[in-house]
């Protein structure tokens, strides 16, 4: 089922799925979760009317996160500073 764009409503948007997020000529954009073998994916969605693009972490990636070093779980309430940071 296609959720409408959360920035613009629009129902016009496209998908592509398993993107490698190891780096490569881009940034690491899920360190931590490949393994010296494979590389973790994502799908990524774009939106055609206003450009949004909104990224998913693989399945396979998500299990190792709690196994991961790199990455750290918010607790329940705890702000993730992204926010806050955009809202300055």
């Amino acid at each position: 089922m296609n959720k409408p764009c959360p920035e613009c409503g629009s129902d016009e948007q496209y998908r592509t799925a398993n993107v490698c997020a190891n780096g490569g000529q881009g940034p690491r954009l899920l360190p931590g979760l490949g393994t010296f073998f494979s590389h973790p994916t994502m799908t990524v969605i774009v939106c055609r009317n206003c450009g949004f693009i909104r990224f998913y972490a693989s399945p396979k990636a998500r299990g190792r996160l709690a196994e991961s070093s790199t990455w750290q779980k918010l607790d329940a309430g705890e702000e993730d500073h992204t926010t806050s940071d955009r809202q300055k």
